[in-house]
């Protein structure tokens, strides 16, 4: 069988569901034999930003910023954003997330996290670097660390809830 590269290029969104596979050809006869499913754990990683009026409830009617960033980026920090509120409050869809509405009640959004910017590396090789362990690989460096990327939280929510699969934890990525 010859497969050129734009075909296979073209297969790659088929060939991420794969590991997915084998719960997806038993799925109606789990629901028939009243089998609890796998408790599963996503966490998304947005490194290019979101239009925060269209993604987070109560925000869509919300005054849009204008630009703020470049050299003055620490001067107007506290602009750049509007102040999340701690807790826990029932998922409001709005119109970006309105898709998710059959799926809505096992969703927990969490906002406001925030990790700092620690100078001397780009902002946006830092958050992807240090997301989910929280650990720049400068301060690894300094702090003698060898795998600054070694225990992240999905490996550690994966020990826990993980055991029903064959993988702990899958972790698929858009950035290269």
């Amino acid at each position: 069988m010859h497969l050129n590269r734009r075909n296979f290029l073209k297969t790659k969104g088929a060939v991420l569901t794969l590991p997915f596979m084998p719960s997806l050809l038993h799925a109606d006869e789990k629901a028939t034999n009243g089998a609890t499913p796998s408790k599963k754990l996503m966490l998304m990683y947005i490194p290019n930003g979101i239009v925060r009026r269209c993604f987070f409830p109560g925000e869509e009617e919300a005054e849009l910023p204008s630009f703020i960033g470049g050299f003055n980026a620490d001067k107007t920090k506290k602009e750049r954003r509007l102040e999340n509120v701690p807790g826990i409050y029932p998922l409001e869809l709005t119109s970006t997330m309105e898709p998710l509405k059959d799926v809505a009640k096992d969703i927990t959004m969490v906002t406001g996290l925030e990790r700092s910017y620690k100078n001397g590396q780009d902002v946006h090789a830092q958050g992807a670097s240090c997301y989910l362990t929280s650990l720049s690989p400068m301060q690894a460096q300094e702090q003698g660390i060898q795998h600054p990327n070694g225990r992240s939280l999905d490996q550690v929510i994966g020990d826990a809830i993980g055991h029903s699969t064959i993988f702990n934890t899958l972790e698929v990525s858009c950035n290269g």
